[in-house]
């Protein structure tokens, strides 16, 4: 907010007035005014500097006394606000990826460059440019917050919260761009899925909360499977298709036959088609089903991707660093 003293002339007479803007947050619930004026023509000149100063503290309380009648910030609004950007940014991924030419390597890999680099300038930005940063993703949050009627307060939890939520959501993006890109089986419901995991927040506990209970229960399920994964092939063996070759059979025929051009993809597939084995054993082809896809899928988003050789994890089995 600023207040002045300003003079308008009429015909040839002069006008003197007290000027007072209206914060942007208060905007809407002062019919989108910008500024106001009280005529101090009936003024002695000698009094309206201490007037101004005077007006200029009531605008000051009334603002507050404004603001106190507007709620808070709460957890709701965080989830409300989080729940429309996480579909915005899934959207923004879903655009990237069908910008690209899929069925042209080289555009491909110029496809995924381009959102590399875009994720590498928000880094830099987030490190070295940081207050342009926050000013702008503060600018657009007093914008969410005065139409939802949410006084606008940067020093709450509430806030920092949202907009820390906010940057790691908009770093998230970049990993759903390059998954849709290299053609990995993802859905906009495994988009919020892991939204959700990376912000640690419930957003959408009405309508996925379906999909996150199955998920939970195939996470349990698993774990509890753990002592029965090198039993599998043995007890079940009369139950198997024993004319089924075995998965590590089929690993170098499905690489052969998909062709890569990217010996960094070829490595990551026969990587995850291996990761695969750790989890299950080496079951036939004909025991793997959309169920042990669906745990291996959920079991491949937690694991770290050079758990083989970070000595970090080379005393525990793939189960156990899923779980911490």
């Amino acid at each position: 907010m600023y207040s002045y003293l300003v003079t308008k002339k009429y015909k040839s007479a002069e006008y003197q007035f007290f000027s007072c803007g209206v914060p942007s947050d208060l905007k809407k619930q002062l019919n989108n005014s910008r500024k106001f004026y009280i005529s101090l023509n009936s003024i002695k000149d000698v009094d309206v500097r201490f007037l101004c100063k005077h007006l200029n503290s009531i605008a000051k309380n009334l603002f507050q006394e404004i603001r106190t009648g507007m709620r808070e910030l709460n957890l709701d609004d965080i989830k409300h606000i989080l729940k429309i950007e996480i579909e915005k940014q899934i959207m923004w991924a879903q655009h990237v990826d069908l910008g690209t030419n899929k069925y042209d390597m080289l555009k491909q890999k110029q496809g995924l460059k381009q959102v590399t680099e875009q994720e590498e300038s928000l880094l830099k930005k987030l490190a070295q440019e940081e207050k342009e940063y926050d000013q702008k993703l503060d600018k657009n949050i007093a914008g969410w917050l005065e139409n939802l009627e949410i006084s606008v307060n940067e020093k709450t939890v509430e806030y920092k919260t949202l907009k820390r939520h906010l940057t790691d959501l908009y770093l998230l993006r970049h990993d759903w761009a390059r998954d849709l890109i290299n053609r990995r089986d993802r859905t906009t419901d495994d988009f919020k899925i892991e939204a959700e995991k990376k912000l640690n927040l419930s957003v959408f506990s009405e309508d996925q909360s379906k999909i996150l209970k199955d998920e939970i229960a195939v996470r349990n399920e698993n774990y509890d499977l753990t002592p029965k994964v090198n039993q599998t092939h043995s007890e079940n063996e009369s139950d198997t298709d024993l004319s089924s070759p075995l998965f590590s059979e089929c690993i170098d025929e499905f690489i052969t036959e998909r062709n890569y051009d990217n010996k960094n993809t070829e490595n990551r597939v026969r990587y995850e088609l291996e990761t695969f084995i750790e989890f299950f054993g080496d079951v036939r082809m004909s025991e793997v089903d959309i169920k042990k896809a669906t745990q291996f899928k959920s079991y491949l988003q937690k694991l770290p991707r050079k758990h083989r050789t970070n000595s970090k994890y080379k005393d525990y089995d793939v189960y156990t660093i899923v779980r911490n």
